[in-house]
């Protein structure tokens, strides 16, 4: 029974992240269509997954040009969308039902570093953040941090640095180390479900063994408007909760 309880929890989880995973693809795609209408010398590259020996990268698109080098993160979500730079979960309300969702400008600050990190002999080049949510989404979000936008505006705000700071010589050897380092096909995304498979894991684990998943602290039992739920004994430095 035991075994049965076990398939069934890692065959849900496997369902939720390919349906994740899929609304995720046909939001990327729609911004690799719109991002071949840049000039010849915008360079772009779809679905990177750099590794850094330790943890996967999964970058939805690198435009690198003259102008700075612009990393963009797609997130296929219609619905309001609510956040800020430094909240850990921005939220969707669709109809009135919440659903949170990973701060996507913390998620591409990752992607950043990753590239920094491997393209470190380029030097102080500019990254330029871009988030782009559905047009189906109305955005209440404040963010110093990135461009958090709509899908079709995307081609404009990159149009709109025109300061070169990266010469030709520069643009070529760069895309040629990212292609170089980079894994491709069902090799990158295999890899890359498998650390997502792990991080799942950890977080289930912590969750048992008492743990905020998030900072490490104490899980507590609390009473709340909608029932009982374990929250973080960090609280309110960290908000994590789980019913």
């Amino acid at each position: 029974m035991a075994f049965v309880s076990l398939l069934l929890g890692a065959l849900i989880v496997s369902v939720m992240l390919w349906i994740k995973f899929s609304k995720g693809k046909i939001g990327e795609e729609k911004v690799a269509v719109l991002l071949k209408l840049l000039p010849k010398e915008y360079v772009v590259l779809n679905n990177l997954i750099i590794s850094n020996g330790k943890s996967t990268a999964q970058i939805d698109h690198v435009v690198v040009s003259p102008y700075g080098m612009f990393v963009i993160e797609t997130k296929n979500y219609k619905g309001w969308i609510y956040g800020k730079d430094y909240y850990k979960q921005w939220t969707q309300n669709i109809f009135g039902r919440k659903y949170e969702f990973y701060n996507p400008v913390k998620q591409n600050e990752t992607h950043i570093r990753a590239l920094r990190k491997l393209l470190y002999q380029f030097g102080d080049i500019p990254y330029i953040s871009i988030i782009a949510f559905s047009n189906k989404a109305t955005l209440f979000v404040q963010s110093e941090l990135a461009h958090v936008t709509h899908i079709l505006s995307v081609n404009s705000i990159i149009k709109g640095y025109n300061i070169e700071c990266i010469s030709t010589d520069q643009v070529e050897q760069i895309v040629q180390l990212i292609n170089d380092r980079k894994f491709v096909g069902d090799i990158a995304e295999d890899l890359h479900l498998d650390y997502v498979y792990s991080d799942k894991h950890r977080y289930e684990d912590a969750i048992e063994q008492g743990k905020c998943p998030w900072c490490g602290g104490s899980l507590i039992k609390r009473n709340g408007k909608y029932g009982t739920f374990y929250g973080c004994s960090n609280y309110p430095r960290c908000k994590f909760t789980h019913k």
